[in-house]
This record gives structure tokens, sequence and C-alpha cells, in this order.
């Protein structure tokens, strides 16, 4: 086989003799053998510079050739393939005879027998590049040096020119991997700082600063690099770059460890409620280090105190204690001892904060003082707490010196130790001779013994006491509630006793008054015609008083704890239940008129009056009263039917009232035309007194067409059957009309009649005729009572869509206690002062009912002697 291999190698690459340096390098190798060529072709001199010859009489001269850190790839890929079958190629650096070294790259497959077994491996070997024996890399050759010294070809082909054999040891790739990849370099990387091609450039192929950065090993393992670089130029172009790489892991992790001491001392200082520091021994405290606390401490960064760039320290230090500050720390630093102060600072808001500090110097081999350092607290909220408890303290002392309960502290065997004020006017002496005094002489013998007893009770048991007792003070009979209180009286804990007494003399009275009164209660309920109950929220009856007894038939007993329900009629128990809804609303039932069943079945009308109960601001039940009204409905139902023939009569009335008015106005008529006809001497000449007897008749015709229209229109009020035409009234003309019609006869009465009325106009929807009717009334009563020399005015104002008409008089007046009966029908109050005034009493009642329908009110305000006032208010929008 040997032979025949031979031959094929020489028929490949020619005879053994002579080298061709251009073609491979045929090979055989056994599997089983050691690893050495069985055959090998001639051309291998170019290669290595050793012969065919060579290798064959030297087995080992293959491992000698072969870069040792490249030894065990190159052997792990040939027995993969032994393993698999498979064909593999692989990289490495074989070292030539003149010290050179040429990268070789392998491509070898199997040989198999008839049975398929790899037998042999046969593979060629081809030159891919020498590498360069002494790269300028500023003399690091030296191979034992650990580091990485690499020479890296930009251009034309990025590639190494030269990399140590110490990458291997550093990364667990050997140098013909980075020769056969330079991409390796990147691969590296670890994934949280992956560099591409054009960071690589900047970065580092610029040589423009140390890169410190983290790789994987081949194993996995973590490590970290720095990589210096130099840059390679060559007309104007930077070409290669050549540098070294150094393992940092140690130093890294050094500095991540001190890195994260710093952290935790930095979160550590960060979470303390202060600021730590060291500054300098000088005027303004400058400070070297501050902790990050200052801002929240005092509102300036740990910067802006650093060699005063902002603020000294000194600076914020309140005026008043800076000195105070200064002389503490001098003297702790002369003693060389820690010192401990508190003071004021003003923050960077303006806000005062109340600190406490602790520091101490540190010195010099001399003794010198060299800095300070130290750690300051905010204790605001101490200091205010402090400020609140005195401020409570000297609250507690007075409200127990201005307690109306009598106050006093005592040891076990009854000596006074504090008395306050109301302690000294219950026993009639001072608070400060009662101290060192026996509570106890102030008692009665049997008292004193059982005030002794008690006070030992409370000391022994550690637990409170609360009595009433009846005790005769200063002669005086006197109810007391007494709260006795275990408390320290001295700082060895010996116990004493705090006694509490207020005086519930007029407590107990007021007790006793509350029981009679629910006694005087309790009779008045269950003697009372009307039944007193109380309900739940759901309707139960939880009281109800005896009397229902007597008109229900039912015993109370039978009814507490069931539902009302049960005796209300089925007709009844929507309204019933809607009632009891009403009350738990909050509101108030008042006359409720229900029909309950009595425990024989027959309906009783009753009338209920309730209110809610309430407890706590809740309402927690309802309670009331019933009333039995089977009378008063029998009474209604008898005054309703007396109403029915009392308006039949009334009616009746009316009509003939109307009647008569009608028929009487008729011959009226006729007489007026007579008596007018006659007065116009229509019928010939009327002597001078028939004339005089005729006008005194005309006069009486006129006032009896008053009367019947009075009663006419009184008839239409009451019928319901006056009616308003409204329309829109000039009331200013209104007014100037009615005025000059009763100048005439208030000249003849020596009676001056003024107007008052505002410029703009007034024009108002009403009745026109109405309003003169109304006033007409009003002045003709004015004229009536006002005597000769009197005057009368009107009065005509607009206000807030309200028109104001007032008619006043200097007349006689009228007595305040008529003028509630002045508007009722056929009321004339002038009767009981003067002479009687001819009329029916329906005019003013009239002009009431007229106002009204023209949804205003008129009133009167008068009093004897002093004239009248008649007011009309009339709205300008009518509901």
């Amino acid at each position: 086989m040997e032979k025949e291999t031979v031959q094929i190698i020489e028929g490949i690459t020619g005879p053994r003799h002579g080298s061709n340096s251009g073609s491979p390098v045929i090979y055989l190798k056994h599997p089983a053998g050691n690893g050495h060529f069985e055959t090998v072709s001639r051309n291998i001199i170019s290669l290595c510079g050793y012969s065919a010859d060579e290798f064959s009489q030297n087995p080992r001269l293959w491992y000698d050739v072969l870069d040792p850190a490249d030894i065990e790839n190159v052997t792990a890929t040939h027995s993969h393939l032994c393993r698999t079958g498979q064909s593999t190629n692989c990289t490495f650096t074989m070292l030539h005879k003149n010290g050179t070294r040429v990268l070789i790259r392998d491509e070898s497959e199997p040989v198999f027998d008839d049975k398929g077994q790899v037998v042999a491996i046969t593979g060629k070997l081809t030159q891919i590049r020498a590498l360069p024996q002494t790269p300028d890399i500023s003399g690091l050759l030296d191979e034992k040096i650990k580091d990485i010294i690499f020479y890296l070809r930009l251009e034309p082909e990025f590639g190494f020119e030269y990399i140590s054999r110490s990458c291997f040891e550093l990364t667990g790739y050997t140098a013909a991997q980075f020769y056969n990849d330079p991409q390796l370099l990147i691969e590296l990387t670890h994934p949280d700082e992956i560099l591409d091609a054009v960071t690589l450039r900047e970065k580092f192929i610029f040589g423009k600063e140390n890169a410190t950065i983290r790789w994987l090993h081949k194993d996995g393992a973590e490590i970290w690099v720095e990589i210096s670089t130099r840059p390679v130029e060559h007309c104007d172009s930077i070409v290669a770059v050549e540098g070294i790489i150094r393992n940092v892991t140690a130093a890294k992790n050094a500095e991540l460890k001190l890195r994260e001491n710093e952290r935790r001392l930095s979160t550590l200082l960060g979470n303390l409620p202060g600021m730590a520091y060291r500054c300098k021994n000088d005027s303004q405290w400058t400070m070297e280090f501050a902790s990050s606390g200052s801002a929240e401490l005092t509102g300036y960064t740990p910067e802006d105190f650093l060699q005063n760039k902002t603020a000294s320290y000194d600076a914020i230090i309140h005026e008043d204690d800076k000195q105070k500050v200064r002389d503490a720390i001098e003297k702790a630093l002369l003693s060389k001892t820690v010192f401990r102060i508190t003071y004021r600072i003003n923050c960077h808001n303006g806000q005062l904060k109340w600190v406490w500090e602790q520091g101490h110097g540190v010195y010099t081999p001399q003794g010198d003082v060299e800095a300070i350092e130290g750690f300051i607290a905010d204790i605001t909220h101490r200091k205010t707490a402090e400020a609140d408890l005195k401020k409570s303290e000297e609250k507690y002392r007075t409200l127990v010196e201005s307690s109306t309960e009598m106050i006093v502290t005592v040891n076990e065997h009854g000596t006074m130790l504090f008395a306050n004020r109301r302690a000294a006017e219950l026993f009639g002496i001072s608070s400060d001779k009662l101290v060192g005094m026996k509570i106890q002489d102030f008692m009665t013998a049997d008292d004193a013994d059982d005030c002794i007893h008690d006070i030992s009770l409370v000391v022994k048991s550690n637990r409170c006491l609360l009595k009433e007792k009846r005790k005769v003070l200063n002669g005086k009979e006197t109810w007391l509630r007494v709260s006795m209180v275990p408390v320290k009286i001295s700082a060895d804990g010996t116990l004493g006793v705090m006694s509490i007494a207020s005086d519930i003399t007029l407590q107990k009275k007021t007790q006793e008054q509350l029981r009679e009164s629910e006694e005087k209660f309790r009779n008045i309920v269950e003697t009372s015609d009307d039944i007193v109950f109380q309900l739940s929220r759901s309707g139960t009856i939880k009281y109800v008083s005896p009397r229902i007894t007597a008109l229900y038939g039912w015993e109370p007993a039978e009814l507490v704890d069931k539902p009302i329900l049960n005796t209300t009629p089925p007709t009844e128990i929507t309204r019933v239940s809607g009632a009891i809804r009403t009350l738990l609303k909050n509101n108030l039932l008042k006359n409720f008129e229900i029909t309950q069943s009595d425990k024989f079945g027959h309906l009783i009308p009753m009338e209920i009056n309730a209110t809610p109960m309430h407890r706590n601001g809740k309402i927690v039940g309802i309670q009331g009263i019933m009333r039995n009204i089977t009378e008063r409905k029998h009474n209604e139902i008898e005054l309703r039917r007396t109403n029915e023939v009392l308006k039949e009569h009334d009616r009746m009335k009316n009509e003939f009232v109307s009647t008569v008015s009608h028929e009487l106005r008729t011959p009226l008529c006729i007489f007026k035309n007579i008596l007018s006809n006659t007065m116009a001497q229509l019928y010939g000449p009327v002597a001078p007194k028939l004339r005089k007897n005729l006008a005194i008749a005309n006069e009486t015709i006129d006032r009896l067409a008053r009367i019947i229209n009075d009663f006419l229109d009184v008839s239409k009020i009451e019928a319901g059957k006056m009616l308003l035409n409204i329309c829109d009234v000039d009331l200013q003309k209104l007014v100037s009309e009615v005025v000059e019609a009763f100048t005439p006869l208030a000249q003849s009465k020596d009676i001056h009649i003024a107007a008052t009325m505002q410029n703009s106009p007034i024009i108002f929807e009403a009745d026109r005729d109405k309003l003169v009717q109304i006033l007409t009334n009003l002045f003709s009563n004015a004229v009536k009572f006002t005597p000769a020399g009197g005057n009368i005015n009107i009065l005509l104002s607009e206000y807030d869509q309200q028109i104001t008409i007032a008619v006043s008089d200097t007349g006689i007046g009228i007595d305040e206690k008529d003028l509630a009966n002045l508007f009722n029908r056929y009321v004339q109050v002038t009767k009981q002062i003067t002479a009687p005034v001819p009329g029916t009493g329906l005019g003013l009642a009239i002009v009431k009912e007229l106002v009204e329908m023209h949804q205003g009110k008129v009133w009167a305000q008068s009093s004897l002697g002093n004239g009248t006032t008649f007011t009309l208010l009339l709205p300008r929008k009518q509901a």
C-alpha cells in the first residue's frame, strides 16, 4: 500500500528530488499511528525546510515543526475525522527550519477499506502566507511575556500579520485561529460589550485611548483585558495597528469590588438620616467630603459645599449659634476628644432646622489637626416634640390647676404630695399648706379608715379604683365620684395614688329629679287618654302605654315585639308602611289619620303624630302618640251636614239680595230720571224751596244706588262671577282723573288733595274700572272722615316689579285694635268714636277682594287722632 501511495503522491507532485513550493504538500497518515507521516510529498521542504526523507527518518519531526499551541488543535481535528469518517480542515502555524513561521491550511479526508472502516488519513497542506519573524512592535517580542502582542494589517486586507502565542493561554484560541479568522477579536467580546468594526477602528485603531473590555474565554470564563494600540502609517494613511493586550481581570475585579464597596458605603451614607463629612479646620469649615444626605438635610448638594463652591457650612449655621459651635469643636480638638453639640442651621429654602453633630479631629503624626470628620443629623422633629411636650406639660399643669375636680397625689400612708386649687377650696386650706398633711385628717373616722384601705388596695394591686362616696366636707354633705390611679412618686419606682374627686352632688340631685320626672311622665303616659308607642326600624312594637287596653282591648304584653301591621286592616297596610318609610327618612308625621282594628275586630279611627328616634346621630326607631278620633269624626260629619245647610241658606240669601237689588234698581232709575228732568225744569219752572228738596231726594237716590251696587258686587264676588277685564292702564293718568273727580267735593269741605308720582310712566296690566272703584272707595272714606282744613295725599311709585299706591289722610284715625276687622264685611269701626256715618260697611271689603283678584295686598296703618294710610301693593307678574 505504501508503494502505491507514493506513486500516487509523486504522480501529483513530481519526483521526490527537487521542490515545488507552489503546490500543496500531500501526505498519508495511519489513524492508529502516533500522528507522524507515513508518506509525504517531496515539496514539504518548501513549507518547513525539512525534506520528506527527514520526516521518514524522524517520526517526531512532525511535532517539532508544529507550533506547540496548535498541536492539540491539529490532533483533535484528525481524531474527529477518524471517529466520524468526515472530511475536516484546520489552520495552524508551522515553524520553518530557518526560524520563520508559516500559516498552513490542512485539508484532510478519510481512506476507507472495503468494510467501510477508516484505515488512513490523506490530506494536503497549503501555505496561506509566511508570518514575519520580527514585526515592529516597539521591541515587545519576548514570547515569555503573558501579554498578547499583535500586528494587525488593515490594508489591503484585514488580518493579523503577527500575534504572539500567549493568545492561547489568554483566550483559548491559537495564533493560527486568529490568523485564519481575525474577526475572533470581536467575537471574543462579551455580549454586553460587542464592538462592531466601526467602533473597533474609532476606539482602538487610532490609538486614542486604552480600552478595557470584557472577553469570553473559549471555555466560557469571563476575563477583562486592556488593549493598548498604536497606528502604523504609510503615505499619510493608517495601514496597520500594533499593540498589546494585557489580562487585567484581577485588577478589574479588584476595581469592581472597590466600586461595590464604595457603592455600599454611599448607599449606607445616603440612607443615614443626616450628613457624613470631612472638613478643614478653618474659619469656614471648608468641606473636603460631604455625603449625599446633605441635600435632604440642608438643601445644598455635596458639590455645593465642596471647597465652598456655592456655600460654606459656616455660612448656614445660625448666627446666634456660631460661636457656641466653634468653642465646642476647638475644646474637643485641644483635648483630642469627641465633640457633641446641638445647634440650628438655615437651609437653602429658608427653613430653620435643629441639628445634632458628633465628630472628632484627624491628626498628623506630629499631632497637628489635619481635618475634622463627623456626622450631622436632623433633630428638628425631636426638638419640636420636646417643645410640644413642654407645652403639653404646661397645658396639663394649667388644666390640673383650673380643673373643677379635686386632684391630689398621696403616698401609701395618705400624706398629700400635691393638691390642686379645687382641693384647696374643698378642704379650706391653701395648696402649699395641704402638701405634707394627711388626707384622712379631713374625714370622719369611718371615712378615714375606708380611704386608707382604698389607697392600700390601689398600691398593692397596681390597678385603678372608681367609687362614689357621700362625705361631709367643711360641714357640708357632698357626693364625690373618686377615681384612684396608681402613679410613681419617686425615682425608685415607689407607687402612690393620684386621686381625682368630682363633686357630683348636683348630678345626684339631677338624677333624683330625673327619676321623679320619669315617674311623673310614666304616670302621665299611663293615665293619658292617648296611646304612647315606640316602634323599631322594622315596625315592631317595642312599647305601648296601658291605655291601649281600654281602647283596643289588647294588653301591652300582647303587642310588644309584634309587628304593628298585625293590628292594621288590609286596606291600610300600604299607608302604614309608607308612613314608616317617611319617618325613617327623618321626616315628621303629623295628624296622620288611619283606621285600626281592636282585639275584637272593630275598626276604630285614629290620629297619629310621630317622630323618628335618634341615637348617636342615627335613626333607631319611631315614637309617637295615637288618639281615638271616633267622636271627632262624628262631629266632622255633623259639621259638614250643617255647613251644607248653611251654604244653601247663603246661596238663597245671595239670590234674594241679587233679586231685590235688581228689583230696586229699576224704580230708582225711574225716580232718578224724573228728578233729573224736574230739576232741569223740563216740566216747568221749579221753586227754589222745591229745588232744594229735589236735590236732597237726588242725593238719597244716589246713595241708595251705591248701596245696591255694593250688595251686587259682594254677591258677584261670593258667587265667583266677578271677572276682570285686563288691559294696559296708565296709572299716572288714572290717579290724576280720580284726584280731579274728588277735588270739588274736597274743596267744598276745605280739604287739600295732593298727588306724588314718579316722572317715568307706569303702564300696568289691570282692570281699569276696578282700579277706579278701589281708589274711589279709598278717596271717598278719606274725604268722609277728614275734618275741614285737613289734607289727603296719594303716592304712586314702582320698585322691583311692585306697584305701590298709598292714600293718606289727616282724619280722625282708627283705633289699632279695630284694624284687624277693618276689611270685614258690614264693619263700620268709626261708629264707636263719631256720630254714625251713612254706609253699609262693604266698601273696604270690596276693595280687599278686588286687590286680591289682582294678586295684590292692601293694608291700613292708623291710630286714633293721627289719620289713616291705606297702602296697595300690586305685583307686575301676576301668578
